[in-house]
């Protein structure tokens, strides 16, 4: 042995002793990723991914004077669960549609 030579350190438990192994339990939460890759149909082809609904752009209405007639005549197109409304300064108002058939029907209306 030289004189820079350093002992190597074994990282071995003496004879006798013990290692305990934690008993908490662990999940993955990747792994439904790995489930729903795996998946395929009766041929064992993949199945596509499902299409995704994006959400449609607000529809910006400007100088709206009286707000309750503007709501009658929307309510006219479409119900009231699949838009809401946000005012905003110089008389316009913001109009969110839920899903892209409401916005079809709104934009044409």
């Amino acid at each position: 042995m030289a004189n820079n030579e350093k002992p190597e350190k074994s990282n071995t438990t003496s004879p006798g002793s013990t290692v305990l192994t934690p008993s908490t339990i662990t999940q993955n939460r990747y792994a439904i990723f790995d489930q729903e890759a795996s998946q395929a149909d009766a041929e064992g082809k993949p199945l596509p991914p499902a299409p995704q609904n994006h959400k449609p752009p607000p529809i910006v209405i400007h100088g709206v004077i009286n707000y309750d007639q503007m709501i009658k005549s929307i309510r006219e197109v479409a119900e009231d669960e699949h838009y809401f409304t946000k005012s905003m300064a110089n008389n316009a108002i913001k109009l969110i549609s839920s899903t892209p058939d409401t916005y079809r029907s709104l934009i044409k209306y």
